[in-house]
């Protein structure tokens, strides 16, 4: 398995080509290859992945540019990249982003607003790379009060028991671990998922908390982040 930098432009049009096998024949807003070509040619970094080790590239190149700060979008209800973000590169979350790419025609997002999480991966931290980013206080995990629950009573688990009122320096915030497959069968469950999610995030980043981990628990089918107000 290999990477390289991609230059011509035969490699934006796989790159092209890849958007839409991801998002779906039908989605419209592939970043095109004239962008792509100029990104280039200007200083960007567009890597062509044969490996899973392309996150910890774009590091190694960002740092030869100087760059302390690496920044990216992602959904916070996909619990499988809040994992790949949190737990192996040390991100941290301070910012979430209202319906960012507006409404999108992909399947894969079945009309559920593109509400993000802007990741914070400082590429100069110790800890980056080495499985934790950044260290919450000791004991934060064990002591973290629950600010809603997963009900499970019912075909597709639901968000219960919202509280946006904790006053206390740790909070655990749960999500499904399939709400990929609650997009596509459940629509009306995946957007009070994102309706409620969208509530507790704002509010308690508004207070100054900060997604600092993420436990992912694949027995349960469940994930849930850590917010601490701990200086990060």
């Amino acid at each position: 398995m290999t990477f390289r930098d991609l230059t011509r432009l035969a490699e934006f049009a796989q790159v092209v080509e890849l958007e839409r096998e991801i998002w779906g024949p039908n989605y419209d807003d592939v970043v095109p290859v004239p962008i792509l070509a100029v990104t280039v040619l200007r200083g960007g970094v567009l890597i062509g992945a044969f490996d899973d080790r392309l996150k910890l590239l774009q590091r190694d190149r960002a740092r030869e540019m100087g760059l302390d700060l690496i920044e990216w979008t992602f959904d916070p209800m996909q619990a499988l990249n809040a994992h790949l973000n949190f737990t192996k590169l040390g991100v941290i979350v301070s910012d979430y982003e209202v319906n960012v790419y507006g409404e999108s025609r992909s399947p894969l997002h079945a009309g559920n607003p593109t509400d993000r999480f802007v990741a914070e991966w400082w590429i100069r931290r110790e800890a980056i790379g080495a499985g934790r980013g950044v260290k919450s206080a000791p004991g934060a995990n064990a002591e973290a009060v629950a600010v809603n629950r997963i009900d499970r009573s019912h075909r597709w688990p639901a968000c219960v028991e919202v509280v946006l009122d904790a006053d206390v320096g740790a909070l655990r915030v749960d999500i499904p671990m399939n709400f990929g497959e609650m997009l596509t069968n459940a629509p009306d469950v995946a957007l009070d998922w994102r309706l409620k999610t969208r509530q507790i995030f704002t509010t308690y980043f508004g207070r100054g908390f900060k997604a600092v981990d993420f436990e992912l628990d694949r027995a349960s089918a469940s994930g849930a982040y850590l917010l601490t107000q701990v200086a990060t």
